[in-house]
């Protein structure tokens, strides 16, 4: 059996480990942007939304 970080060259350039976390990260960052930038445009009809299901559960 081979020891962790005893690769050889070739076999060190090959390894792809980390891309998926990297990518997955990527990923994260891109999906966070696209919320925070849609929040402002949406914060409004949420609120009316959640204020109907208040009042509706108040007024019964």
């Amino acid at each position: 059996m081979r020891e962790a970080g005893r690769e050889t060259p070739k076999q060190f350039f090959q390894l792809d480990d980390g891309s998926t976390a990297i990518e997955y990260a990527l990923i994260a960052s891109v999906t966070a942007v696209v919320i925070l930038t849609g929040l402002p445009t949406v914060a409004p009809t949420l609120n009316g939304f959640f204020s109907a299901i208040v009042d509706g559960l108040t007024t019964r």
